[in-house]
């Protein structure tokens, strides 16, 4: 019986509100230890409380996560350098031999203000169809990726902007596809016109949020993160390295945990080579966009971290809330995301 349900059937029946209300505070007092997996099941949602049983599921949902911001980060970036060297007359733009080992790519350019240059209230859209992108993985790409910038400054050697983007993209074979729709707001950053810094956060509203599906399912969504990167332009376009901290609220299914940003990870050709992600079971921050506006009371305090040991190995080790390890494992990054 659902919460709704529930509330009107008690309401239909004083007795029976006086003996469930008993019944709920003696399982309060008690602590109720139902649960699938390791995780303890409530009502509306629940802890990922980590053990031996759930370690690889935790980390494949934090990876498939993850997964997708090396990528927005270089194909945001392809936009807003082809916006640097070139004019909106020419629009649009044909990027699949930069971007593609083979698919398409088109750059739209609307320059909403007639200028003829990179300027505040421009936009562009990045059509993508069946792209092989050249970051090593072998990751095929299809959707589009959609940038109004609300600033630009273009100092020179310096640059900056920021911009509110709106990505629904299908990245993966037609056997193992995961779709990632979402809107959040980013920014770039740079002193040297080389050395860059960028971030991507989403409010806590319900259309800022990072959903993702596998095979055309729902599998779970981000919330209120917050996403730093950097990187040197050229590095970045060559030969895909980005450096990469996150945090932010996930939801799979009801159950919940965090990405805790106190780390960096570093991605070079697609391949996690250093760094660590730690997880948490429970919701840091409170996150309404992803149904947990409360403290998530049945959070056993339990932690996990993902350590990158090179060449897409990663050790997989979880902790109790003493610090104490508990569950060790090495696989790798294919593993988790396939």
């Amino acid at each position: 019986m659902n919460i709704s349900n529930r509330a009107g059937f008690m309401a239909r029946n004083s007795l029976l509100v006086v003996v469930l209300s008993c019944i709920l505070l003696i399982m309060n007092a008690c602590g109720s230890d139902s649960s699938d997996g390791g995780v303890v099941v409530y009502s509306d949602h629940s802890a990922f409380n980590f053990d031996a049983a759930n370690t690889e599921v935790a980390s494949e949902i934090a990876a498939s996560t993850m997964s997708f911001f090396p990528i927005y980060a270089e194909l945001s970036q392809t936009v807003i350098t082809v916006f640097g060297i070139v004019e909106p007359m020419y629009s649009p733009f044909n990027l699949s031999a930069i971007l593609c080992v083979s698919g398409i790519a088109i750059m739209y350019w609307y320059d909403n203000d007639l200028s003829r240059d990179f300027s505040a209230g421009d936009s562009a859209s990045l059509q993508l169809t069946d792209c092989d992108l050249m970051n090593g993985t072998g990751d095929t790409v299809s959707g589009s990726i959609d940038i109004a910038f609300s600033t630009v400054d273009e100092s020179q050697p310096g640059f900056s902007s920021t911009h509110a983007a709106t990505v629904d993209l299908t990245i993966g074979s037609a056997t193992d596809a995961k779709g990632f729709v979402s809107m959040f707001s980013g920014s770039v950053d740079t002193a040297d016109g080389i050395n860059y810094s960028s971030a991507y956060k989403a409010a806590d509203t319900n259309d800022q949020t990072l959903t993702i599906t596998e095979n055309g399912v729902d599998y779970l969504t981000l919330g209120c993160f917050s996403v730093t990167t950097t990187y040197d332009l050229l590095g970045l376009l060559n030969d895909r390295t980005v450096d990469l901290s996150f945090s932010g609220v996930i939801n799979a299914t009801d159950k919940i945990l965090s990405l805790d940003g106190g780390s960096t990870v570093s991605v070079l050709i697609g391949i996690y080579e250093s760094g660590a992600q730690r997880l948490l079971s429970t919701s840091v921050p409170n996150c309404a966009s992803t149904g947990t506006s409360h403290d998530i009371a049945d959070s056993d305090g339990s932690y996990l971290d993902m350590e990158m040991l090179g060449g897409n190995v990663v050790q997989l080790v979880t902790y109790d809330r003493n610090h104490d390890q508990t569950f060790s494992i090495v696989t790798t990054w294919e593993q988790l995301t396939n």
